[in-house]
């Protein structure tokens, strides 16, 4: 048996989509119809005419030819089937020059569907044989000829039987209809191919991915290599894989060294010296040089392309647009049915499309909404029912097969018979008033029609597994989605007639009574008197009743943003809210605070791409080429809930619901939308479009800003009960220590030069004359840092290097302070001139400048050819006379410098510290005690029993003081002056022009 790939895919292909392959007669047609088979027919044909006289058949035996008449028979059958073909393919010419469509397509199906090359193949290479058997008929035995003869004559009637049957099928060709049925089957046929070479793809994929194999990358950062394998030149695409051998190989492997790229079928080539199948990494070539190769050449290549065939479809599609042009509705119909029969067979291939690539469908929404643009354009209503009719047939179609790719493209569809038809009408409303209103309606009605669909072909009850519900929401978030961008698109043409029609459809299709089971179960919730599966089922069951509620709320708020922004005035924000308060207040959708706090959390996520396409709303037209930010949607979706807050006069009072439940939240979110609701009803305040809009009546804006502060007391003090109830993860702990300990080591300043001069010692003595240098910190609500809920927490790394940089500042100002206050400065005019002088005074002195400290000054750069950007010290600023310079900042030399024999004139001592960074930095993360809890709160009762104005108790307060923590981090150190003749200090006068 072969070893190939193709024989397992379509033994799968087989067993899942047997519609894909052609039975054995129809393989037999298929053949038989290609003109590149030409060659068979005319062996065959020769062979029959030549060798059938060899073998006994009786029939050529019952008559009897004197020998006289056989050669004049010869020739005359030679004459007689030249001329029948001759007359033949005259008549074939006049029945071609008669066809009922003349166009390259409907040829092409001609010649594949009629026998035509067959049937000419046949009678050709009969004529042929008779003119050898004439040829040559005196140098053979006359018995010989005889039965030659019957054999051809019985050629020549099965050639007349099939000319007949040839003119029946070329008269068929003359009816529109039969064409049209061949068109389609063309179409189905040319797709069943193309998802036939799709399956193979994806399964040889597969199959190649379950032998082990990791992905190739060039991303990888270890090169990896193909070895020395070669892919054949000209060769553009992979044929087949040798599975089996394939197989033996990796089993003879380390599979974690070997990599595959892309090894399926059909996948095309590219001529690099790149481009392979298999590879390792570079140095684990020549241990696996040999297998490699073997693994490369078990890939088949060939020159021969294997690809889609569009031919059916772009005729279909040119027709279409042929058709709607021509207004000719009927066969626009027909063309549109034999493209819903291309998007059924797709629907029913078993195997998930990826990609575009894979995609037989792909670019015909495109061309559709290019009809759609064409029919409006041109007025003609029933052009635009049948292309309606196609989307309508479609998403049934894709809703029944549970498609949710073909489901939103042509869904979206919808939405643009209202976009299309509204720009016409805007430059011409007598023209296109009709078309206008037509599509506007059906815009509405086809995105409400696909709820009905929704609700009859998947199972909404109980009985539904999760997995079906879940996939019901992923439909209908879809058309929610469609939904509220149309409204958007109604709302920014400031067309009330369309927008108040389409929330009437949003209203009547889409709403099925979930709030009540809403104030159910969240009675439940809040008594905790639910099950595991009560509350999954009813998660997933809640997600439409959101869905529609953002969808009314999301256009409400951002009608007050357009508001807000001077894109409408009152009077048109008044006239739009009518009908979706008509709508709130009927379906009881006004949302309580929990629900905005779901919101909230599911926007502010970093999973989040779009939402009911908020995110890509604007009211600005921004020009090409130029950058620009669009409106946030925090910005206008929380300040229409506060305003709505402030309409009613308060937040509704469920603040106690438990939204951890419903939704994983990031625990800084609740935070976040405090003070995101509360800048929202500071900007409401201050803004004079809301003052005209509340009729200068917002007295409730207090209790709202009350409300807040409340919700936020109560949210601070349950969080700090979670937080003192929790211990302090170690990992944490110590990931934050050494963080510390990474900054002090990255900022370090003078003891990185003391370290080099080497003129630090350790302190041994008991004197304790050593300086601390550190500090007992109190983290204000710090605790958080070192348990789980501070995973998501931003910037906790940065805030222990700041710490540990504080350290490192500390242990220089002690330097300075110490070295400045011990010797009195001497006054120059210029930096120049005090160095120079100060070098010349050390060097006469016997000593050797080392080091050179400057103020971090700008009026200090000099030009003194004695200045040099050269560093002998490679963490130095540059040199000066060959003595490397230390910009030192944080003003802690002032106008000073300092140029030292480093090594002769300091000395650092240090204390070992046990369990210390370095054994030098120790650094305590410690909890508050009951006992500093008390005196904290003793100390600053009104600070710690006060949160945003609201009082809380005794208890709360200390837990609000325990969510701290103690950092407790010092060194023990001291500098002495070793030699005070080995510096000098010198003072610039910046009183002084010559500076």
């Amino acid at each position: 048996m072969k070893d190939s790939i193709k024989k397992e895919v379509d033994k799968v292909l087989k067993e899942t989509n047997p519609n894909l392959f052609d039975s054995k007669w129809g393989r037999l047609l298929h053949f038989i119809n290609d003109h590149n088979k030409w060659y068979v027919i005319v062996l065959l044909i020769f062979t029959v005419f030549f060798g059938l006289q060899f073998i006994n058949v009786p029939l050529l035996n019952f008559i009897h030819i004197d020998d006289v008449s056989v050669k004049s028979l010869i020739d005359n059958r030679t004459t007689n089937i030249v001329t029948m073909i001759s007359v033949t393919f005259a008549i074939i010419g006049f029945l071609i020059a008669n066809l009922a469509i003349k166009e390259s397509f409907t040829y092409n199906i001609l010649f594949k569907k009629s026998t035509f090359f067959p049937v000419s193949f046949i009678a050709l290479s009969l004529i042929a044989s008779f003119i050898i058997l004439s040829t040559i008929k005196s140098a053979i035995p006359l018995d010989y000829q005889t039965r030659t003869l019957f054999v051809g004559t019985f050629l020549i009637l099965l050639v007349i039987f099939l000319i007949g049957f040839l003119f029946t099928r070329l008269v068929k060709f003359t009816n529109q209809k039969y064409l049209l049925e061949l068109t389609k089957k063309e179409l189905i046929s040319e797709s069943r191919h193309n998802l036939l070479l799709v399956g193979r793809k994806i399964i040889s994929a597969k199959k190649i991915s379950e032998l082990g194999f990791a992905q190739y990358s060039m991303a990888f950062y270890m090169p990896k290599t193909k070895g020395n394998f070669q892919i054949s030149k000209d060769h553009s695409v992979i044929t087949d894989i040798k599975l089996h051998k394939l197989k033996k190989l990796a089993q003879q492997i380390d599979i974690n060294d070997f990599f595959a790229k892309d090894v399926c079928l059909y996948r095309k080539l590219t001529q690099t010296n790149e481009d392979g199948f298999f590879f390792v990494e570079e140095n684990k070539l020549n241990q696996n040089s040999t297998v490699l190769n073997r693994m490369n050449n078990c890939v088949v290549t060939s020159a021969i392309q294997t690809e889609q065939k569009n031919e059916a479809k772009e005729y279909i599609i040119q027709k279409l647009k042929e058709n709607i042009k021509a207004n000719n509705d009927k066969l626009v119909e027909e063309y549109f049915d034999m493209l819903l029969e291309m998007f059924r067979l797709q629907q029913d291939f078993k195997f998930s499309i990826s990609n575009k690539e894979e995609d037989i469908t792909v670019g015909i929404k495109t061309d559709v909404f290019k009809m759609i643009d064409k029919a409006i354009s041109s007025n003609s209503l029933e052009s635009f029912y049948a292309i309606d009719g196609f989307c309508v047939q479609l998403l049934n179609l894709s809703i029944s097969n549970k498609n949710i790719s073909h489901f939103k493209e042509y869904l979206d569809l919808a939405r643009y018979y209202y976009i299309l038809s509204y720009n016409y009408y805007e430059a011409n409303n007598a023209m296109y008033g009709k078309i206008y209103e037509q599509c506007s309606e059906r815009a509405a009605m086809r995105i409400r029609e696909v709820f009905l669909l929704l609700n009859f072909y998947f199972d909404k009850t109980d009985k539904a597994d999760i997995q079906t519900k879940e996939m019901y929401n992923d439909f209908k978030y879809i058309a929610f989605s469609t939904f509220s961008q149309l409204l958007y698109n109604q709302v920014m043409n400031k067309d009330i007639k369309s927008f108040s029609y389409t929330l009437n459809q949003l209203e009547q299709g889409v709403f099925f009574g979930y709030h009540y089971d809403k104030y159910d179960f969240i009675v439940k919730l809040l008594r905790q008197e639910y099950s595991e599966s009560e509350l999954k089922n009813y998660k997933v069951g809640i997600l439409p009743y959101r869905y529609f509620q953002h969808t009314v709320l999301g256009i409400k708020y951002w009608l007050f943003y357009l508001y807000e922004n001077n894109q409408i005035n009152l009077d048109e924000l008044n006239e739009f809210v009518v009908p979706v308060l008509q709508i709130i207040n009927e379906k009881q959708i006004t949302p309580e605070y929990w629900e905005i706090e779901l919101l909230f959390n599911y926007l502010n996520s970093n999973a989040l791409s779009w939402y009911l396409n908020w995110q890509h709303w604007d009211y600005v037209t921004h020009k090409d080429g130029k950058a620009f930010t669009m409106p946030s949607v925090f910005d206008w979706i929380f300040t229409g809930f506060v305003i709505d807050a402030i309409k009613q006069g308060s937040f509704s009072n469920n603040f106690n619901v438990d939204t951890n439940l419903l939704e994983k939240q990031n625990p800084q979110n609740k935070s976040l939308l405090i003070n995101t609701l509360k800048e929202s009803l500071n900007r409401v305040k201050q803004n004079e479009r809301w003052q005209e809009y509340f009729n200068n009546q917002l007295d409730t804006t207090q209790k709202i800003e009350n409300q807040l502060n409340q919700i936020n007391a109560t949210f601070e003090t349950q969080k700090a009960k979670e937080i003192v109830s929790e211990k302090l993860i170690p990992e944490k702990v110590q990931s934050f220590k050494s963080n510390f300990s990474n900054g002090w080591k990255d900022s370090k300043f003078i003891r990185k030069i003391f370290e080099h001069f080497g003129n630090i010692q350790k302190d041994e003595t008991t004197d304790n004359k050593l300086f601390l240098v550190g500090l007992r910190a109190f983290l204000e609500k710090g605790k958080h840092f070192f348990l789980h809920i501070s995973d998501n927490v931003y910037g906790i790394d940065d805030i222990a290097k700041s710490y540990g940089r504080n350290v490192s500042s500390a242990e220089d100002r002690l330097f300075f302070h110490t070295i400045l206050k011990s010797k009195t400065e001497k006054v120059f005019n210029s930096v120049d001139s005090g160095l120079e002088k100060s070098i010349s005074k050390l060097r006469k002195s016997k000593h050797t400048p080392t080091a050179i400290f400057l103020d971090y000054n700008p009026f200090f750069i000099c030009q003194n050819e004695k200045w040099s950007n050269e560093k002998i010290i490679d963490f130095s600023n540059s040199t000066y006379d060959g003595v490397p310079v230390f910009y030192v900042k944080g003003n802690l030399l002032g106008n000073r410098f300092i140029v030292a024999d480093f090594g002769k004139a300091f000395i650092m001592l240090y204390r070992e510290i046990e369990n210390a960074f370095d054994n030098v930095l120790k650094i305590d993360v410690i909890e508050i005690s009951d006992e500093m809890a008390n005196g904290k709160l003793q100390k600053e009762p009104e600070k710690w029993k006060n949160i945003d104005g609201q009082k809380i108790s005794d208890e709360d307060a200390l837990n609000y003081i325990k969510t701290s923590i103690i950092l407790d981090y010092e060194v023990r150190e001291s500098f002495e002056i070793n030699n005070k003749s080995a510096f000098e200090v010198g003072l610039i006068d910046n009183n002084n022009k010559n500076i």
